[in-house]
């Protein structure tokens, strides 16, 4: 095309996470994972031992 010309820009690095649909669905994935397994260890971590 006339009058277009190819300028070689720095694409910006939050949108190169956005846009890597495998990135997005780990962090989707591990997130909650995570945060239910930390949840779950600090619950156990409240609960009376028996006997005591």
């Amino acid at each position: 095309m006339e009058g277009r010309e190819e300028r070689s820009e720095r694409v910006p690095w939050p949108q190169v996470l956005l846009d890597d649909i495998f990135l997005i669905l780990m962090a989707g994935l591990v997130v909650p994972t995570l945060f239910y397994l930390i949840w779950g260890l600090i619950d156990l971590g409240f609960i009376p031992l028996f006997g005591r």
